[in-house]
């Protein structure tokens, strides 16, 4: 992350999220966290998905997923 502040490089954090079901049927929020950075032939981006809950928004800790870089 502390890439993110270095100053003339382009960086961004991506975020999206879409209905779903979890693992034990209830229905959830699937979500993606993206950073993302580019300088040239320097591109990356590391990210994590994880569910929240749509009943009351708790975020389901043992759904996290890293994923991956690239």
């Amino acid at each position: 992350m502390a890439n993110m502040a270095d100053p003339g490089k382009t960086n961004w954090v991506e975020t999206k999220s879409a209905a779903g079901t979890s693992a034990s049927g209830e229905a959830v929020w699937i979500c993606d966290f993206v950073l993302r950075h580019e300088d040239g032939d320097d591109r990356w981006g590391w990210g994590v998905r994880f569910e929240v809950r749509q009943s009351d928004g708790l975020v389901l800790a043992k759904s996290f997923q890293c994923t991956g870089a690239g």
